[in-house]
């Protein structure tokens, strides 16, 4: 009953998950619903199994319960419909905090996915593809010590193709991809080393950017 397959199930608990952190009515109203307090509890002990460090059966089935709702989340994620879409990554941010090492790793390698489609290398990039690899990095923040180096070399590349788009002058845009950049500079040992092949795009980039940007550029390599 946890589980999180339908794209009507994600949108309804995430709705729930909501109003339970939110509205002190919530557990009076759901308690006179036997099935919906049943199937809330059930998909709720599902996402707590996500970042459950003992339990009383075998990792083995933890990993498949959870891996079958991450799987579900993750695919919806990509929905058409912007409402479905927004629920999934709102319970995916709920599982990828605190998750158990497989969960982050689950979550990086598929938002890692995302963001590589959402931000072709040879094709413009619009503004709500762009919009999408945002919220893909979101994801990758909260789920940062998790990554591997190439995963996060990966995530820097990335980040550089997106700024290098005309959508990305809009303001909203750069603080966030910059914010990123700063992060990932920061929790690496040597990231002029690990960063090399951005460095050189970013130098190149920064020719032809306004004083803003150059600006930025400068202040990321002296972090």
């Amino acid at each position: 009953m946890g589980r999180l397959a339908r794209s009507e199930s994600i949108v309804e608990f995430s709705a729930q998950w909501s109003r339970a952190a939110k509205d002190p009515t919530f557990e009076g109203e759901i308690a006179e619903d036997g099935r919906q307090l049943k199937l809330f509890d059930c998909r709720w002990w599902c996402m707590r199994l996500a970042f459950a460090d003992k339990t009383h059966f075998p990792e083995s089935d933890v990993n498949d319960i959870v891996s079958a709702n991450l799987r579900a989340l993750l695919v919806h994620c990509r929905d058409g419909d912007v409402s479905v879409r927004k629920h999934a990554h709102h319970l995916l941010g709920n599982y990828g905090f605190g998750g158990l090492p497989f969960v982050k790793q689950m979550i990086a390698e598929a938002m890692l996915d995302q963001m590589e489609d959402l931000l072709p290398e040879s094709a413009e990039i619009s503004k709500e593809a762009l919009k999408q690899a945002m919220q893909c990095a979101e994801h990758l923040t909260r789920v940062l010590r998790a990554l591997t180096k190439p995963q996060r070399q990966k995530w820097v590349s990335l980040l550089v193709r997106a700024l290098q788009s005309e959508e990305s002058f809009q303001a909203q845009f750069q603080e966030t991809l910059f914010s990123d950049l700063k992060l990932l500079w920061r929790v690496d040992d040597d990231p002029r080393r690990t960063y090399a092949e951005a460095e050189q795009q970013l130098k190149a980039f920064s020719k032809h950017a306004n004083r803003e940007l150059r600006g930025e550029i400068w202040r990321l390599h002296n972090c």
